[in-house]
């Protein structure tokens, strides 16, 4: 494969990743390699597994089920994808970790971010790294508790969402 089919089939992966997201886990699942890394703030910036992203994934459609990513701008270089996002969803259904749920509380939030993919050479993401904007917390801090973020941090630390 060369170069230019490399990237066409990278952006192709990181597209419909994106596209699935929060709303169509088998189709996100399929875009990720078994050995995936995520990297981002809610961990400490320690990798997260591909099964502890697809748990805190699933964990997330209920209680925020129009979440949706929307790229505002690609740039790719060979099997390395970087996006601009707007991420946006609305918090509706209880949010349960663990024997720790908290209220909705019917509020939207809306995040810039920018996400840095890795493709493998079986068109696969390998790993990416996130970067928002915060936003996710500030909008919801009135409605969280200490003990869910202690049950939601032991959770993505611990692979047991």
């Amino acid at each position: 494969m060369g170069n230019d089919a490399e990237q066409a089939a990278a952006v192709e992966v990181v597209e419909r990743f994106a596209g699935a997201m929060s709303h169509d886990l088998e189709t996100m699942a399929a875009c990720l390699d078994d050995g995936f890394l995520r990297y981002g703030v809610e961990t400490g910036w320690q990798s997260m597994s591909k099964s502890t992203y697809m748990a805190m994934a699933d964990n997330f459609v209920v209680p925020f089920p129009d979440c949706r990513w929307e790229i505002t701008d690609l740039v790719a270089d060979g099997r390395r994808v970087a996006v601009q996002l707007i991420e946006s969803g609305t918090f509706t259904e209880p949010w349960t970790v663990g024997d720790v749920a908290v209220a909705p509380n019917g509020v939207r939030y809306e995040m810039r971010g920018a996400v840095f993919f890795t493709v493998n050479d079986r068109n696969l993401i390998s790993e990416y790294t996130y970067i928002h904007s915060g936003t996710f917390a500030a909008t919801y801090a009135g409605a969280m508790t200490d003990e869910f973020y202690v049950a939601y941090a032991d959770a993505l630390m611990g692979d047991q969402l």
